[in-house]
């Protein structure tokens, strides 16, 4: 239904690919909100093309390199700010982990999301990075 473009930002190529960190916090925000909008592009075409039932893998993680847990926490908040969005008419998704290391970071913020769902502006960010990358990335 929706070809979704994953190609990063110079800055996020040389954050993630190349392995520049220079302000870990800042970077991981710039990560997530890539993420993110990825995400929020892919549910509105979803939505135009009339379904309400989707299954993913964890876009960004494979040839794009980016850090699983971020990329947990990007497409939880996108479908969180959906479902906040459109309740009455919500979207099933499904996102396949492919790879055994995924199920943990995207089980956390699952986990993180439902527990802060009617937390108005919940920063799922403002907990440690380690929550997010423990095996990915040495952030």
């Amino acid at each position: 239904v929706a070809l979704t473009v994953t190609e990063p930002t110079a800055e996020l190529f040389g954050i993630v690919a190349l392995g520049r960190m220079e302000d870990p916090v800042r970077e991981a925000r710039l990560v997530v909100n890539f993420v993110a909008n990825i995400h929020r592009d892919l549910f509105r075409a979803v939505r135009q093309a009339g379904f309400r039932s989707m299954a993913i893998p964890t876009l960004c993680t494979g040839g794009v390199g980016m850090p699983s847990g971020l990329v947990a926490v990007a497409a939880l908040r996108a479908f969180h700010e959906d479902f906040v969005a459109h309740p009455a008419d919500p979207i099933r998704l499904r996102i396949a982990c492919f790879d055994p290391a995924h199920m943990r970071p995207f089980q956390h913020a699952k986990r993180q999301r439902v527990e802060s769902f009617f937390v108005e502006d919940a920063d799922v960010m403002a907990m440690p990075m380690d929550l997010f990358c423990p095996e990915d990335i040495d952030w």
